[in-house]
């Protein structure tokens, strides 16, 4: 694999990280059960995941596609594989929608809201 595939795969890891609302790289390696030196490694572009690693992310949520291709995989609403609410799955999908940043923000946090009711 070439060092710029890794790193942009890297890139990906953190981008889904934050949108699963993790802001740590520790809090979020304890959730995939792995050490924070193990998903610093992946989300550095040091070493690639693999599929024990990519398994549990998706577990978590995550858009393993997306991690791997860059392509986000459409997310239909109230899928019986999501671990999320539906509002947490409305979120996801408004965020694979090409919306300016401010709108896609913007409904991202009221999905994310009405998640917590």
């Amino acid at each position: 694999m070439s060092p710029d595939f890794l790193l942009q795969v890297g890139e990906r890891l953190k981008e889904e990280r934050l949108s699963l609302g993790f802001k740590s790289q520790d809090k979020f390696a304890d959730a995939l059960e792995i050490p924070s030196r193990t998903y610093w490694e992946r989300e550095k572009g040091k070493v690639a995941p693999d599929a024990e690693f990519l398994a549990k992310f998706c577990e978590l949520g995550g858009d393993t596609m997306f991690v791997l291709t860059g392509q986000r995989t459409p997310l239909q609403i109230g899928e019986s594989w999501s671990p999320h609410s539906p509002a947490e799955q409305a979120a996801a999908a408004i965020q694979a929608l090409r919306l300016s940043l401010e709108d896609s923000e913007l409904l991202i946090a009221m999905a994310r809201r009405l998640a917590q009711k």
